[in-house]
């Protein structure tokens, strides 16, 4: 797993060099947001529509890195926008003109879709509706004339509909499959292992432990999709799948020579370049069948090395071959439309509560002032307002990090680069080239991609003022102001008004993680585990973001230092372990073992107290492991000392 920003040596000048370093697929696309923006910007000059800002900005929101996802966006965002201006429409009759009512409305309707937006499965749209139609109400008071509304209502679907309908046709046209993007990306992890077998080094290990962290989530995310694309045969689907399972077991099996010592160079020679050949395969869209690796005995290695050798083998031969049928387990009961703590917990109306606040104060204050420059206040609270204290601190930190970047481009090129652009080429060259910059942050990583959307939209602010040229600073400098006063009044409200801690849902998704861990070591090892394995992953890597973000929390809210510590070293060990038992086949102790997760998690909970005689780290760290059994033990006996004397559940997060 890799380590929290906090912990990286280097600061901050060696992280950001990180999260801007080129990733596979990163600059296609952001070449592909720079097109579909600069043909929504030049549409919106021709057919002078309003706010072009907004209309090209919308494009990054409509899409994905693969066609499916950013097709399915773009329809229903269409749909939607539709159905919202009925909605306000229907509103608007009713408390258009009376200010006082318009305010009720627009406060209840954000109250309403805060509230879903945490305790329902809307969560991640409901926040945006509420804005977009408390928003809309605004704009609706301030015509006066019937017939206005009417067009204004008119073009917000027009600005909404006209990067939806060029992004349809660029994603048909020439959107990346997500068949191709998950055979290239599972081509590329095999290149990775047999690199490493070849000659390891330092960056090599960095980069296997960021692929093995991630557990292949978003290569099966991919495989889902191709489902619905045409041409897709089920059978080569299910191949695919196994595929994805068999390279997550190659990864963790080379991840385990490391420290069990290299073996002969004639094995690690004949696999890397069986490795090699395969992904040469992956990277031309097919798949590799009937594979044939014989290996040289390697009798007097290791007893750790020679199982880590014999599990990389077995995947490699059966790479694509279906995992036999076995009896599937009972299938989980799916959660309805709200949260099972939705009516219970009071976090979700504080939530509601505390957000709505701070937009409506937004709303009174340039509504009082007269000031509708600033309206931007009033959106950044909906962008910025999330669930916890650090989640909203980081938010609005990359939102006005983002917007200054922006802002100073956008200047640079409204002074010296816009006076000479006399034609409608030179307007989507600068377009371009400030959306294909924005993009290529967007395209990073969570910690930093948000910086990109705030870029590209203060970039167009600047640019994109109307159908011409318009060199008016006032504009660019009153949404700035306007992100600085929602950027405080959020902080304001997260950090007095029911302050929420990141802590509060560590021990909650810790306890899950380690029961998918116990169904991984009860699951057959050659059928679900790998899928079981990929839960672990996904979930050790939202509660190491999680940890993470502690620190932009203020410290009277923040949990104490010993507390996220021993959670990071627990995630570190349970990875380890999950590692482990990939490669070890059968698990001896597998019900033992299973109980003993089951324990820490119900003491994560709350709800049972630790075992007292949990061995300290110290007693652990240091004894060398001969076989996976061993390495399973060692990391479970870590994991439970980690945890130990740390009290579960979240009584201490405000």
């Amino acid at each position: 797993m890799a380590r929290p920003a906090a912990d990286r040596a280097g600061g901050f000048g060696a992280w950001l060099g990180e999260q801007l370093a080129p990733t596979p697929g990163r600059f296609a696309f952001a070449a592909k947001l720079a097109v579909i923006c600069t043909i929504t910007a030049v549409a919106s000059a021709i057919y002078r529509t309003p706010e072009p800002a907004l209309a090209a900005y919308l494009a990054f929101f409509l899409n994905a890195r693969d066609r499916a996802t950013s097709l399915i966006l773009e329809v229903v965002l269409t749909l939607l926008v539709a159905i919202m201006l009925g909605v306000v429409l229907a509103t608007a009759m009713l408390v258009l003109d009376h200010a006082a009512w318009r305010v009720g409305a627009i406060t209840a309707l954000s109250l309403g879709f805060l509230y879903l937006g945490s305790a329902s499965k809307l969560k991640p749209l409901a926040p945006t509706l509420g804005m977009i139609l408390g928003f809309a109400l605004d704009k609706l008071g301030q015509v006066q004339v019937g017939e206005e509304a009417t067009r204004a209502l008119l073009y917000t679907w027009l600005f909404a509909a006209m990067p939806a309908g060029v992004s349809i046709v660029y994603n048909v046209v020439l959107g990346r499959h997500p068949r191709r993007m998950a055979t290239s990306e599972l081509a590329r992890r095999l290149r990775l292992c047999a690199n490493l077998l070849r000659e390891p080094t330092p960056a090599l290990r960095a980069e296997l432990a960021h692929s093995l962290g991630d557990g292949g989530a978003e290569i099966r995310h991919w495989l889902k999709l191709a489902k619905a694309e045409l041409g897709v045969r089920p059978p080569d689907l299910v191949r695919l799948n196994q595929a994805a399972s068999s390279t997550l077991e190659i990864l963790a099996a080379v991840d385990l020579l490391e420290p069990s010592g290299p073996p002969p160079a004639v094995i690690r020679r004949d696999m890397a370049d069986t490795l090699e050949r395969m992904a040469q395969i992956l990277a031309e869209g097919g798949y590799p069948t009937e594979i044939a690796l014989v290996l040289p005995d390697w009798a007097d290695g290791p007893a750790l090395g020679r199982e880590a050798v014999a599990a990389a083998r077995r995947a490699i031969v059966a790479f694509t071959d279906p995992a036999p049928v076995q009896a599937k387990p009972a299938p989980k009961a799916r959660g309805g439309f709200f949260a099972a703590d939705a009516f219970s917990n009071p976090v979700h109306l504080q939530y509601a509560g505390k957000i709505t606040v701070a937009a409506v104060s937004c709303y009174l204050l340039y509504s009082l002032l007269d000031w509708p420059g600033i309206h931007t206040c009033f959106l950044t609270c909906y962008f910025v307002g999330l669930g916890t204290v650090a989640e909203s601190v980081e938010k609005l930190a990359l939102r006005l990090g983002g917007a200054v970047v922006g802002a100073a481009a956008g200047l640079f090129a409204l002074l010296f680069v816009m006076p000479h652009v006399v034609s409608v080429g030179g307007l989507m060259i600068v377009i371009f080239l400030g959306a294909l910059g924005a993009g290529y942050v967007a395209a990073g990583s969570p910690r930093i991609s948000y910086v990109g959307f705030q870029m590209v939209f203060a970039f167009f602010l600047c640019t994109l003022q109307g159908p011409a040229p318009d060199f008016d600073m006032k504009t660019i400098r009153d949404r700035l102001i306007g992100i600085v006063i929602g950027n405080i009044a959020v902080y304001l409200v997260s950090t007095r008004l029911w302050p929420t801690s990141i802590a509060r849902r560590v021990d909650g998704a810790l306890a899950g993680t380690l029961r998918a861990l116990g169904a991984a070591v009860r699951a057959p090892p050659h059928g679900s585990r790998p899928e079981e394995a990929t839960a672990v992953y996904a979930g050790l890597e939202t509660i190491e973001a999680d940890l993470g973000l502690a620190r932009y929390e203020p410290r009277p809210i923040r949990a104490g230092e010993a507390w996220l510590q021993a959670r990071r070293v627990a995630v570190e060990y349970a990875a380890r372990l999950q590692g482990a038992v990939l490669v070890a086949g059968e698990v001896r102790t597998a019900p033992q073992l299973s109980e003993r997760l089951e324990s820490l998690a119900a003491g994560l909970e709350g709800r049972v107290a630790k075992a007292a005689n949990a061995a300290p780290v110290a007693a652990v760290e240091g004894t060398p492991a001969h076989s996976t059994g061993e390495v399973i033990e060692q990391n479970m006996r870590r994991l439970e000392a980690a945890l130990a004397g740390q009290p579960g559940g979240a009584g201490h997060a405000t």
